[in-house]
């Protein structure tokens, strides 16, 4: 109780000690197999996998890809260049993509508003959503779409089966 009732902190070294000790005693338990399990799978799961499931899951959240590389275990270096390999394009490409195709289906099966589906996709803020939408999917409607008077380009987007 020394730790609770006192200004007392203890040695970083110390606490990063006894949490691997209490990790370690709760894998341990046979009554925790579920944990077991997880554990066995993570150490199991190829690398690309892995980057994979971490780009699935969390492209919505606006991470930096700082981040993204240490939620996959990687310098943001050895990040890149794996991502490169895996996806044939760069992360910052590949998430707006990504978004963009979130807030298309946001909009036009859930019925989302702008803002709603700009946000819930991971855009920083719907100015940000408009200049990717202007930026990326207007030259891909003006290639694929023909021009319709009186309908907004964000109308053709949702209703383009080709993006």
């Amino acid at each position: 109780m020394i730790y609770f009732n006192s200004d007392y902190v203890p040695d970083q070294y110390l606490l990063k000690l006894k949490f691997s000790e209490l990790i370690l005693t709760i894998a341990d338990n046979p009554d925790n197999s579920v944990l077991q399990s997880y554990f066995s799978s993570i150490l199991k799961e190829p690398q690309s996998v892995a980057l994979q499931r971490i780009m699935e899951d969390n492209f919505c959240f606006n991470l930096k890809l700082e981040v993204f590389a240490r939620l996959s275990n990687r310098s943001l270096s050895a990040y890149k260049r794996d991502f490169l390999r895996l996806y044939h394009t760069t992360p910052g490409k590949w998430l707006l993509e990504k978004r963009l195709h979130n807030a298309k289906h946001l909009l036009s099966h859930l019925g989302k508003t702008v803002a709603e589906a700009a946000y819930e996709s991971g855009f920083e803020n719907v100015s940000h959503f408009s200049r990717a939408y202007k930026n990326v999917l207007t030259p891909h409607l003006q290639l694929c779409c023909k021009k319709v008077e009186g309908i907004a380009p964000l109308t053709l987007l949702v209703n383009s089966p080709d993006f």
